[in-house]
């Protein structure tokens, strides 16, 4: 249980949430800056989710395939 709640984990949780948040801005408000943005943020945070995961040596098998 312990394997799905690490920190790289967490942010991938986050970024998959902030993707369903943008497509939102996108498809309800044509706010097209904040979903620039916040797509913008959900790829800086997939590279932090690798990183943080090999720094703090928290990859999972769970991990690898969350992250695809």
């Amino acid at each position: 249980m312990k394997q799905y709640f690490t920190i790289p984990n967490l942010v991938c949780y986050f970024r998959v949430i902030l993707a369903f948040w943008s497509f939102y801005y996108f498809l309800e408000t044509s706010n097209k800056f904040v979903f620039a943005f916040l797509i913008l943020v959900v790829i800086l945070l997939d590279a932090l989710d690798g990183i943080a995961a090999r720094k703090l040596n928290q990859a999972t098998e769970f991990g690898a395939k969350l992250d695809i």
